[in-house]
């Protein structure tokens, strides 16, 4: 056990390594995404610009969790990342859709839905955050609450305001210019 470890539990441990882990395929879900967007028979390059750069975002998230994680004097433990879909049926599907119900469960969530992605990754951090405030730890709640869920609903809200602007366009012309204002954007 690691001398820097003070008032940290295995419980906060081991959701910090699913959290990390969480990230991680969700970044490669994005890159995925992103793909699909860029091939020459689906031509959506504000799309794909756009969920590069979320793909960048969950790695760089993933990174500053593993660096809590040794900060701490934890010890990351990272699993292997399913492979995401390579195909979607519309740029709707891999937006994902607000109206299921959502589930955590342990990397295995449908990889067609980013909203849902988003939201399993917050919910994550809500249990996290709660646990903290089980285990007397102020600095994991602290961090949680001040970095982690604030980024999160801000990405949660994004991401349903392009799904709105997506269902208002619809195909065609409308989602040539939704693609092309994603672009001009991101």
């Amino acid at each position: 056990m690691s001398i820097a470890r003070q008032n940290f539990s295995e419980g906060a441990e081991s959701y910090i390594n699913q959290q990390v882990n969480l990230q991680l395929t969700a970044a490669q879900t994005f890159r995925q995404i992103a793909a699909y967007f860029s091939q020459s028979d689906v031509a959506l390059p504000g799309l794909a610009k756009n969920f590069s750069k979320r793909a960048s975002k969950e790695t760089e998230r993933a990174q500053y969790w593993i660096h809590y994680q040794n900060e701490r004097g934890g010890t990351v433990v990272l699993n292997t990342i399913p492979a995401p879909s390579p195909d979607w049926s519309s740029a709707r599907e891999a937006l994902g859709n607000c109206n299921q119900e959502l589930e955590i469960s342990e990397f295995d969530f449908p990889i067609d839905a980013a909203l849902q992605i988003e939201r399993d990754v917050n919910k994550n951090f809500l249990a996290v955050s709660s646990l903290a405030d089980d285990n007397d730890d102020p600095q994991l709640a602290n961090t949680i609450r001040s970095v982690a869920l604030a980024q999160q609903v801000d990405t949660i809200e994004h991401l349903a305001r392009d799904i709105t602007q997506h269902d208002r366009a619809g195909n065609g012309l409308g989602l040539y210019l939704f693609d092309k204002n994603l672009e001009d954007e991101v």
